[in-house]
Parts: C-alpha cells; structure tokens; sequence
C-alpha cells in the first residue's frame, strides 16, 4: 500500500471512529435531541480514560471538577461510614452519567466513584461542560431530566427502608437491577452483571449473611436462580410479593 492509501486508510479510520462516537453520544441522556454539530463539539473536547477494576475514579469530599461519562464496563458510587461500612447508592452502565453534581455547583464530591470492573470512561472538564451548558439549552433540559430520575430513585429507597422488610428490601432491590440490567433468557430475566454477596449486600445496606438467606428463600419459592454469580428472575410477581 503506497503512502497515499495508507493516509487515505488512517484518515478513513478516524472518520470512522469519530462517526461512532458521535452516535454513542447520541443516545447519553444528557446529549440527546442536541444538534449533529453540537454532538461533534462534544466529542472534540472529551477525553478518554481506562481504569483497572478496583480503582477509585474519585473519592468522596474530593474537589471535583470533571463530568464523567462511562463508555464501557461498570462503575460503582459508594458512601463509607467513619467505621468504614459501605453503601453502594448505585451501579452505572455504559452510557451513564455521573459526578455532574460537583461541576455544577462549588461543593465536593458526594460520594466515592469506583471501577467495579475494568472500565472505558469519556471525561468533561468543568469549564468545558458550563460552556457547553450555555451553547446548548437543550442540555439543561436533559440535566434536570436526569436529577429528577436520581430523585426518584433516592425516594424509592427511602419508601422500601420505611416500609418494606428486609427481605422486600432485597427481593426489590434485585427487581430493580434487572429492570436496569436483565437480558431475556428461556426462563426469565438475568441481570446481567455479576454480583457477589456482599456487593448486593452494599447496594441494599445490609450485611452478607441477610442476603445470602433471603436468595435462598426466593430460590425455594421459585422466583429465582443463580447462575454463574448472575441472579435470573424467573417470577417477578412472586419475588415482589415480599413486603
């Protein structure tokens, strides 16, 4: 191949690229409805990171001044107690966006991120969010769209802590992990992300040996199984009626 295909081959393949990332972008909640060109100023000034599994994108407190978008793999938002006990507060995909909190006000960060598996992560810094934000009305739509999702899902937590057993903590924490990550198979729904014990245990505050028994209830009524460290739902219906 003569130097001029080669540069024909290269310029080809960052078009390519750049076409690809400009449909991801497409469908994050925060870019949708922009403009083809507003789309591609946004990916001219992100900037891509990888994180081993296990590594900490950010601590809580932290001064934060970067929006985080997750390409691919998985990221957990967690909480420590000053005794060192853990929450998760929540699990985010790829497409998913987080740490705008602290690029839109002052404060630091609310609560730790991590890599819960190797992860792909596309970066905003804050100026360059603020300006976006002004050159694109939509996006602040899209922004409140997505805090008003957050406080939802922060009310939907506190009605099971006031009014469900733990065991209906549980069985709807795992209803609602396979609302957001289940895939269809022959016999139900699997969540499609591997969990152990006490990873569900810190998503719904509690300690391992409470969940490990509450999975093996929901395994004898029939409204689960577990496969290869990912929980299948087989009755919905059943695993909710724990109250």
């Amino acid at each position: 191949m003569g130097p001029n295909n080669t540069t024909r081959a290269a310029a080809g393949k960052k078009k390519g690229a750049a076409h690809g990332l400009t449909a991801f972008l497409r469908e994050v909640p925060i870019f949708r409805e922009l403009p083809p060109e507003s789309l591609a100023n946004v990916a001219r000034i992100l900037r891509r990171e990888r994180y081993a599994k296990g590594r900490y994108l950010f601590r809580e407190h932290e001064q934060g001044d970067t929006l985080y978008i997750v390409s691919s793999g998985l990221v957990r938002i967690e909480q420590a107690s000053p005794s060192g006990r853990v929450k998760t507060l929540a699990l985010f995909q790829p497409g998913s966006v987080f740490g705008e909190m602290a690029v839109l006000d002052q404060d630091t960060r609310s609560a730790s991120a991590i890599a819960a598996e190797e992860a792909e992560i596309f970066v905003i810094g804050k100026q360059d969010f603020q300006e976006m934000l002004r050159q694109n009305p939509q996006m602040t739509m899209n922004i409140l769209r997505v805090l008003c999702d957050r406080l939802r899902a922060a009310n939907a937590q506190i009605q099971d802590l006031t009014f469900k057993s733990l065991p209906g903590r549980i069985s709807s924490t795992i209803a609602k992990l396979a609302e957001k990550f289940g895939v269809a198979v022959a016999d139900g729904v699997m969540i499609n992300v591997r969990l152990t014990q006490q990873e569900l245990a810190d998503l719904v505050g509690t300690n391992r040996e409470s969940v490990s028994k509450a999975i093996s209830a929901y395994r004898k009524e029939g409204s689960v199984r577990v496969e290869d460290q990912k929980i299948v739902v087989t009755d919905r219906a059943k695993l909710l009626g724990w109250s």
